[in-house]
């Protein structure tokens, strides 16, 4: 026979629906649900489009049939068997009957139109059984193909309410008497573990997510099974990240996080776990300027990565968050740092395997007895007193160390533009005409910023200083400016020759801006980073003007690490790449 020839599209859909009522007109993205399903299974190619509904919900069904160009026939509701086998016999003495079928329901407005059309080519290659189907397929996504003689066949030999219900199983639960295939879908179209339909209210909220996706993507109207499936994941994961957001520790965290969310939310849902229901006002504020971020204070079942960028964190921290979902820890300084699944140091660290407790010490060497894990995949095991230091450094090895994975601007200065300053590798500034700007983090914990700006500025220096705690712009003296908040400071940061601040990612920022850096410490455990990375570094506590005068004397070094040449990597697209491989302890194995 040929693929068209006596092919019936039969669309089955009622209203009376126990679990979701009135599902089938439901309005998904300005579009009723069953709208979506016919829409699609035109684009079968068949002789006939018929939408088969239960009587009481017939007029209901009309315009939106007439719309697509189905018949409409109506029957019973809840012997839905007998429904297909009455539209197969209002057309048995015309000439063209119907001889196959193929099935599709009202709750499936994500149907894979390219494997439907497969399936009635792999019916007719497979010798017309009474029944096909491919298996693997989401749950949802799928059509049956049958042979309409022999449902009138079944409706005449089963009594069974199921199979009277559910129309397909008056075949397959009786191989007996029919031949019936359910061959494993391709491999390209192969998901099983994703769910397309929709029976609930979640089934319909991640139905809204899919359809939000998809017009996101501009994606065509009925989508490809590709794009339903990279919609069907994008509803149904959530990447958790959990930032550092106390105060005193700096806003480097929470921005990073927020930075990330932005770019990963058209490819990733993400949400931001904050604990609690008040947060510092600095964290009030970075969010506000983020723009719409999805904020949660409790765990989502669908997280499928946490990204945890918490400064220090406990082991019991993390590993409370791994029974959820694996952990990526970015930048982690605590001793949960030997158990995330996955560990990137963006930011270089000390090459001693020690780590800084909150006190100010460090945490002990591992000892007989110590829980450590491998940096390899990050498993626990238990290591005997011989072995327990060279575990734990492997323990608490990156798996990867990436400083190109900051943010770097995208404005810098002319790539000679401190030349003239430049003898023997180091670079002599006249202090008293040299422009620039202290920045001591977002919030400024040690209050370091006026101190420094007013020592610079009596030194002859201009003077800029971003002090949080302040509300408005103000000039202080002639050649002090104290700014509240600087707009898109990363891009900024080339007006300026000298950036003076702590370690972190506005230091690598100003190296690739093309500025010198000098860096002020606020702990020992600062100076130290600071120095182990190459920046000429002041030790902790508020330098005097003899320090700095000393400093310029000496000449200031700019580390290679980061220069105006540097090319940013995509942070967020590593992420993206870890968060999609959950179902092992590494993601990335």
């Amino acid at each position: 026979m040929s693929v068209y020839s006596g092919v019936a599209v039969i669309v089955q859909a009622r209203l009376n629906s126990s679990r979701l009522p009135r599902k089938a007109l439901l309005n998904l993205c300005g579009k009723p649900l069953l709208a979506y399903t016919l829409a699609a299974m035109r684009e079968i190619p068949a002789e006939r489009y018929i939408l088969a509904c239960d009587r009481a919900s017939a007029a209901d069904f009309a315009p939106i049939a007439d719309q697509f160009h189905y018949t409409l026939i109506s029957g019973s509701e809840t012997d839905v068997l007998g429904r297909f086998c009455s539209v197969i016999k209002q057309f048995e003495s015309s000439l063209r009957p119907i001889t196959t079928i193929i099935r599709a329901t009202g709750d499936n407005p994500f149907l894979f139109t390219e494997a439907a059309e497969a399936s009635v080519k792999r019916f007719v290659e497979r010798g017309e059984p009474d029944y096909f189907t491919y298996t693997g397929l989401p749950h949802g996504s799928g059509v049956e193909i049958l042979k309409a003689k022999s449902l009138l066949t079944a409706e005449r030999l089963t009594k069974d309410a199921y199979d009277h219900e559910h129309v397909g199983p008056a075949l397959y639960r009786h191989t007996d008497t029919f031949i019936c295939i359910k061959e494993t879908a391709p491999m390209r179209w192969y998901a099983p573990h994703l769910r397309t339909t929709v029976d609930t209210q979640e089934d319909f909220n991640c139905a809204e997510l899919m359809m939000h996706y998809l017009q996101q993507e501009k994606s065509a109207m009925p989508p490809s099974a590709a794009e339903i499936m990279k919609a069907c994941r994008y509803a149904g994961r959530i990447a958790v990240f959990v930032p550092s957001v106390q105060e005193g520790q700096g806003s480097g965290h929470l921005r990073r996080a927020c930075n990330l969310i932005q770019e990963l939310s058209p490819q990733l849902r993400c949400a931001l776990y904050l604990r609690g229901s008040t947060q510092p006002q600095f964290v009030q504020d970075i969010i506000k300027k983020a723009g719409t971020i999805e904020i949660v204070n409790e765990i989502p079942e669908q997280t499928c990565a946490f990204i945890l960028d918490n400064f220090r964190t406990s082991a019991a921290e993390v590993q409370q968050l791994k029974k959820s979902a694996p952990v990526i820890a970015l930048d982690e300084g605590g001793e949960g740092r030997a158990f995330a699944d996955y560990l990137i140091d963006i930011l270089p660290r000390l090459p001693d395997s020690r780590l800084p407790d909150p006190s100010g010490g460090s945490l002990p060497q591992a000892s007989s007895g110590t829980v450590a894990a491998s940096s390899g995949n990050r498993t626990a095991d238990r290591v005997d007193h011989t072995s327990a230091h060279s575990e734990l450094d492997e323990a608490l090895r990156a798996n990867r160390t990436e400083v190109g994975f900051i943010a770097l601007p995208h404005k810098r200065k002319r790539e000679d533009a401190l030349k003239k300053y430049e003898k023997n590798g180091k670079y002599f500034f006249p202090i008293e005409n040299a422009k620039l700007l202290i920045v001591c983090g977002g919030e400024d914990a040690a209050q370091m910023g006026i101190p420094l700006a007013h020592t610079f500025a009596d030194l002859g220096a201009e003077v800029s200083v971003v002090e949080p705690s302040e509300r408005n712009y103000s000039q202080q003296k002639m050649n002090l400016y104290v700014y509240p908040y600087l707009e898109n400071l990363r891009d900024r940061l080339c007006e300026w020759d000298i950036v003076i601040t702590h370690y972190g990612f506005t230091a690598f920022e100003a190296l690739a801006a093309g500025c010198a850096v000098i860096l002020v410490s606020p702990t020992d455990y600062h100076y130290q980073l600071g120095v182990n990375a190459g920046f000429s570094t002041m030790p902790a506590g508020i330098p005097s003007a003899q320090d700095f005068k000393a400093l310029f004397k000496a000449g200031i070094g700019i580390p290679s690490i980061i220069t105006p040449q540097s090319q940013e990597k995509s942070l967020a697209a590593f992420i993206l790449k870890l968060s999609a491989a959950t179902a092992h302890r590494c993601p990335l194995c």
